[in-house]
């Protein structure tokens, strides 16, 4: 049996899971579909406002070209 991290197995997997920040998202789906894409993303927040998990959604989108 595979166990993970309670905290681990409830983040968002999308961004359509994200809760709170439709502007962030609005703004990364912009760039995805014009095809340009920043060098570097600055995430910035306080504790607990979906940076990391936000950091894990654009980097799996960007080595899985088939997912949307």
């Amino acid at each position: 049996m595979s166990s993970q991290m309670l905290s681990l197995s409830f983040r968002p997997q999308s961004l359509d899971d994200l809760v709170g920040a439709k502007h962030m998202t609005r703004l990364i789906r912009s760039h995805v579909a014009s095809g340009r894409m920043p060098a570097a993303w600055m995430l910035v927040g306080g504790s607990g406002t979906g940076k990391t998990t936000t950091a894990r959604i654009i980097a799996l989108s960007l080595q899985c070209p088939h997912q949307q």
